[in-house]
Parts: structure tokens; C-alpha cells; sequence
């Protein structure tokens, strides 16, 4: 994983694509505060980034979430109406993002998918996949 390349410029998009009416993570920067200051705060993130790919470890306050209760439908004093959500770091989610990219590309350029695996790759959703596999009963 040395070889993840950050950039400013992919911070800064990352940090652009922010919603800003989500909810912050442990570590309480807001989504909307790394919005607003993306043009200077992604050379620091691109830092900090950088050293925890080097120390291979991530600073302990995006590593750890807030945990909280979304309710789903029917009645609200039911538990089994919520489901569990985990309210992670912004930096966290953006480095994250960086790493799957960075290991779909690796799985992409050295063929590592079975032709038969649609879901999380683009242009393979499995709604693609049920259309092929209708597409085969049909001709049998």
C-alpha cells in the first residue's frame, strides 16, 4: 500500500464533494468546516495523509465512531425498527476512499475479477447481472 499517491488537487475534490448536512464524526470535524476551508486544509490532509501511510497508522480519532440508532419504519418503541449507523471522520472516509480506489485499480489492471463478479465495479451492476443471466435461461 506505499505506493497510494495523494494529491492536493484529489483532496480538494474529495473535500468538494463533501454533504455538508451530514453528521461529523468522533472527532467533530464537521463536514461543512473541511468544506469551507478545502482550498487550504487538503495540503495538511495530503500530510497527514501521507505519514499515516508511512507509519501505518491511521491518528486514533478517525479510526474510532460514533454509533447511533436510525429508525427504519412501523412502530419506535420496537428495536428491531432501527438499524445501526457508524458515524465515521470525514479525513478518514476520504483516505479510505483512496485506498479502495487505489486496490480496484490494482484488481482492475491485473485482471483479478472473475467475469462473473458484478456489484461494486463499474459498468457491472447486478442489475446487469440478472439481465445476463435472464438472457441465458431464455436461450436454454
Amino acid at each position: 500500500m506505499s505506493d497510494v499517491e495523494f494529491n492536493d488537487f484529489s483532496i480538494f475534490k474529495a473535500l468538494d464533494k463533501l454533504n455538508i448536512y451530514k453528521s461529523p464524526g468522533h472527532d467533530g470535524l464537521h463536514p461543512r468546516i473541511l468544506f469551507r476551508t478545502r482550498n487550504v486544509i487538503s495540503v495538511h490532509l495530503r500530510i497527514i495523509f501521507e505519514a499515516s501511510m508511512l507509519m501505518k497508522q491511521l491518528p486514533k480519532d478517525w479510526i474510532n465512531a460514533n454509533i447511533c440508532a436510525v429508525h427504519q419504519k412501523g412502530n419506535k418503541s420496537a428495536l428491531s425498527n432501527y438499524r445501526p449507523i457508524s458515524l465515521n471522520s470525514i479525513p478518514y472516509k476520504i483516505v479510505e476512499g483512496f485506498i479502495r480506489d487505489h486496490i480496484m485499480k490494482h484488481f482492475t489492471d491485473n485482471n483479478l475479477f472473475n467475469n462473473n463478479q458484478y456489484g461494486f465495479l463499474k459498468g457491472r451492476s447486478t442489475m446487469l447481472q440478472l439481465l445476463r443471466i435472464m438472457d441465458e435461461w431464455t436461450d436454454i
